[in-house]
């Protein structure tokens, strides 16, 4: 059976998220309407291509988004960070930030996002301390996850930095293909192909 997209059903996700996390209003529903946009997107699809001057947070309801580096030669794909259900990606370092990140924001499965323009929040954040409260948390959420990234790369042994991320990621273990995690992790589909089959 088809799936039929419904922007309710997108922005009922993000505020049943908001509501999880502080007390929110009926008025926190309504600007979030008014202020974002909410839309199926494919997989493959570019959201943000590396160096866009475009100020978008891209809050992910249902399906995968990643941000991807390119090799210039090769074109061989490096993936940064990933955003599964109830994360976001930012366009810049930070929301407060005009200086846009040197990788694309794609989907890896079709999905339905949220796009929340940075505009929209700076002219509202100061009014309204809820607004700011949740781009705040959905940065420091994906900050977290970043900085875990990090600590795994930094494991030289392949098979110990595969262990490591499937231990402290066993959603996005299970979420990502081989090759993906391979794009993630920095090691080659060989060789998880081959760690995978000793643990």
């Amino acid at each position: 059976m088809k799936n039929y997209f419904s922007k309710e059903k997108a922005f009922k996700i993000l505020l049943t998220y908001w509501s999880a996390h502080e007390e929110i209003q009926v008025e926190h529903g309504v600007w979030l309407k008014a202020n974002s946009k909410a839309m199926q997107v494919k997989k493959g699809q570019l959201l943000y291509r590396a160096g866009e001057k475009q100020q978008n947070i891209y809050f992910v309801c249902e399906g995968l988004l990643a941000k991807q580096q390119l090799e210039y030669r090769t074109g061989k794909r490096s993936l940064k960070t990933v955003a599964r259900p109830l994360q976001a990606l930012f366009t810049t370092n930070h929301s407060k930030s005009s200086t846009p990140t040197d990788v694309d924001i794609i989907a890896l499965r079709n999905s339905t996002v949220i796009q929340i323009p940075y505009k929209n929040v700076q002219l509202a954040r100061y009014e309204d301390k809820g607004i700011e409260n949740l781009v705040d948390l959905l940065f420091n959420k994906k900050k977290r996850q970043i900085d875990k990234l990090l600590d795994i790369h930094r494991i030289s042994d392949n098979a110990e930095r595969y262990r490591n991320f499937r231990n402290n990621f066993p959603d996005l273990f299970r979420l990502l293909t081989q090759k993906e995690q391979s794009e993630l992790l920095a090691i080659s589909l060989r060789t998880i192909q081959r760690i995978k089959r000793s643990l």
